[in-house]
């Protein structure tokens, strides 16, 4: 994660805030979030950004925020506060379409592959990039953020004027390979379910066949006797 030591001590400055407004000790926050009291201590005196991003979002919960709130406050946005109505003006929102769309055709994906690797619908992305209509639920943002290689978090820091954070190739790479394996195993049932189907109408064919012959040798039979 890159950060300058500028963005490390303004974040630093906003969780000791945090802190004191809830009336919280180092000690309290470290115990709450259930992390050491060194770590707690080194980022708020030292702007010492934890490197794990489970630590991040630990102290982060601790003070009432949403997983990716520290990747946020070090874009430049607001710690992101999930019972709160995401705030932005209209040509924020229509920067962070164009923000994604960018990266969707820098990773070569069309709108339908993007949904399909975040696991969102198709409408949902064709509303955002289209129409710059940024979807309300946190976890949809984050998905599709997730899909772009983004981290946690990067949809506020995008609309409050900052950068998206990128993933590490590593983990991006992990996580696409993730999502891709797992639109594979939905096409393989969806392929299985077909066979089945078409095994299914085969045999009402061969039905149907078998009672046409069956009706035309009882019509001849029928036409002889009498």
């Amino acid at each position: 994660m890159n950060y300058s030591s500028r963005d490390a001590g303004r974040l630093a400055q906003r969780v000791d805030r945090a802190r004191t407004e809830k009336g919280l000790s180092l000690q309290d926050l470290s115990r709450n979030a259930r992390v050491s009291r060194p770590v707690v201590s080194q980022l708020i005196n030292h702007a010492e950004v934890p490197a794990r991003k489970a630590t991040r979002d630990a102290i982060g919960a601790a003070l009432g925020w949403e997983p990716g709130s520290f990747e946020a406050v070090l874009a430049g946005a607001e710690p992101i506060d999930g019972h709160q109505e995401l705030s932005y003006s209209t040509s924020a929102a229509r920067r962070l379409a164009a923000r994604i769309d960018h990266s969707r055709n820098t990773l070569g994906l069309n709108k339908n592959e993007l949904a399909h690797i975040a696991g969102v619908s198709r409408p949902v992305v064709s509303r955002l990039i289209n129409h710059a209509e940024v979807p309300a639920r946190k976890a949809i943002r984050d998905a599709i953020g997730a899909a772009l290689g983004w981290e946690p978090g990067s949809f506020e820091a995008v609309l409050a004027g900052g950068e998206a954070r990128v993933r590490s190739s590593a983990l991006s790479a992990r996580l696409l390979a993730q999502r891709l394996e797992a639109i594979a195993a939905e096409a393989d049932t969806a392929a299985a379910e077909a066979v089945r189907q078409a095994e299914k109408f085969r045999s009402i064919g061969e039905n149907a066949r078998a009672a046409a012959q069956l009706a035309l040798r009882g019509g001849t039979e029928w036409e002889t006797s009498g």
